[in-house]
């Protein structure tokens, strides 16, 4: 993710990594780089457990966005309430 550079102020970043694997633990951990090429290895590993058996349907919508329900034919893009998406073609 692009830096916004130098600040005085605080600045925070949001990242959405929308293509974790499934049935998994996942496992996150930052490193920074600086303009200069310098880096850091921050140590805190954060664990995230997407072993659930099922997530909750948040909704289904069509290329176009328009909300279609779960046996529409085509390629759907399946939201779900953790925040992420999940594209399945049905025919």
């Amino acid at each position: 993710m692009e830096g916004s550079g130098n600040s005085i102020e605080q600045l925070q970043y949001n990242y959405m990594h929308n293509t974790y694997k499934r049935d998994a633990l996942n496992y996150y951990r930052i490193k920074q780089f600086d303009s200069d090429g310098a880096s850091r290895v921050y140590p805190k590993i954060i664990v995230v457990d997407n072993r659930l058996e099922s997530m909750k349907v948040l909704k289904v919508v069509n290329l176009m966005g328009q909300e279609v329900s779960e046996q529409e034919n085509g390629l759907l893009i399946y939201m779900y309430e953790d925040g992420s998406c999940e594209k399945i073609m049905r025919q």
